[in-house]
């Protein structure tokens, strides 16, 4: 199968989350030969704390950082149960010549919606995580497959699920890795603007101990988020003689208990709780002054965050409780991975990326080179577009980090 020429081209998702913005707005805006792309949503969550794009986009023109958009009804049902009134009439559309859906079996409209495309001559793909390595088999895995064989190929995050979906059946022509991407552009633009002078305000400004190494993590204060784990570690480095810095930047429901268990630890003179930061620049110049961030829960696109400014990253290493970004570290040159809920090895590798560091420069520049490569809102819009055309997926370029490498053994 070669490419074939596509005009018009519908992304459907329940909603639009705000950080997805970048690359809808790229691929919304790309001129013709490339595909003309328009996107189909609903307007309502089942996350309530999830900041949507605004619906108000859908109504600005393109040359204003608009965004060509539909919008259909969102029925929530029972739990992610979803059924979208007014979806069927684009998959009968002769208006578009390929649909991406955003690949959850929970969608109901999505299977119906998705099979009417398919008989109605459509190119069908699915943007999705895909699989876990834990669903190779079983129910769940069985039931993702039928519902992905409806489709003429994946768009998925991360080399893990592509690999564990040709150990279900699927032809490696049919897997688009397309990773993840935030505002890459605006990022490498003020990555580039940070100078030593910056560095050094943010340390003196938020740390009496300016000289001690930072450790930084920016997410939601969340349980999930195991950020417990972060301040036990730390309390045992400081046992042992070993002074860090923590920055959390983030709210959320356990800031309160985070809070007292850094004054119980007696470790409260070393974190600093920033809250909830929404620019840009502020987060660029916090990122890049610290030695490592660090995720003791599974870590998201954080991880691409982190490593856009330079920062090396330290995870676990449980595969089945990740997301799939945690693919772009390379341990050992752009972070590490400690053993799961291991405190003791997480205090470990702190110190190896923080007093026992190697070459930040040679760092800086191994973390730019994946996000720069790969985790870029140019590379997502060629694989997509080479997608939508029906390039065989074997025939384009893939990260394929030594993180994938080392879990195709259980495959």
């Amino acid at each position: 199968m070669g490419s074939k020429e596509v005009n018009n081209v519908a992304i459907v998702y329940h909603y639009f989350a705000h950080y997805r913005e970048p690359i809808l707005r790229s691929l919304c805006s790309q001129t013709k030969p490339e595909p003309q792309y328009t996107l189909i949503s609903g307007q309502n969550t089942n996350l309530p704390a999830l900041k949507l794009i605004d619906v108000k986009k859908a109504s600005e023109p393109i040359e204003k950082k608009g965004l060509r958009w539909r919008l259909v009804r969102n029925h929530w049902i029972i739990g992610p149960l979803l059924w979208q009134s007014g979806l069927i009439k684009f998959a009968v559309s002769r208006e578009f010549d390929a649909i991406i859906y955003l690949g959850n079996p929970f969608f109901l409209s999505t299977w119906v919606s998705c099979l009417l495309s398919v008989l109605t001559g459509k190119r069908v793909l699915m943007w999705t995580h895909g699989y876990r390595l834990k669903e190779k088999t079983g129910l769940r895995g069985f039931i993702k497959t039928l519902f992905y064989k409806l489709s003429h190929g994946l768009l998925l995050y991360g080399d893990i699920a592509r690999e564990v979906a040709m150990s279900r059946g699927f032809s490696s022509e049919r897997l688009y890795v397309i990773y993840n991407s935030l505002d890459s552009e605006l990022q490498r633009d003020l990555r580039e603007k940070i100078d030593k002078e910056d560095l050094r305000c943010v340390k003196s400004k938020l740390f009496g101990n300016k000289e001690w190494p930072i450790v930084i993590c920016t997410s939601r204060l969340t349980r999930i988020r195991r950020l417990d784990l972060l301040l036990h570690a730390t309390k045992m480095l400081k046992s042992r003689g070993v002074d860090i810095n923590v920055l959390l930047v983030g709210d959320g429901p356990e800031k309160d208990a985070l809070s007292l268990q850094a004054k119980e630890h007696g470790i409260d003179d070393r974190v600093v709780f920033y809250g909830a930061c929404y620019n840009e620049e502020d987060l660029a110049r916090m990122i890049s002054a610290s030695h490592v961030s660090v995720a003791p829960g599974k870590v998201g696109l954080t991880c691409i965050h982190s490593l856009t400014y330079g920062t090396p990253v330290i995870t676990h290493d449980n595969p089945d409780d990740q997301m799939p970004e945690w693919e772009a570290i390379v341990p050992g040159k752009t972070g590490a991975l400690f053993r799961y809920n291991d405190i003791e090895d997480l205090a470990d590798k702190v110190k190896e990326w923080t007093v026992d560091a190697p070459s930040r420069k040679a760092v800086r520049e191994a973390c730019y080179s994946v996000v720069d490569s790969f985790y870029n809102i140019k590379f997502q819009k060629m694989i997509i577009n080479e997608a939508v055309k029906g390039t065989p997926a074997h025939n384009l370029p893939r990260f394929n980090g030594p993180i994938v490498e080392m879990f195709k053994k259980s495959l």
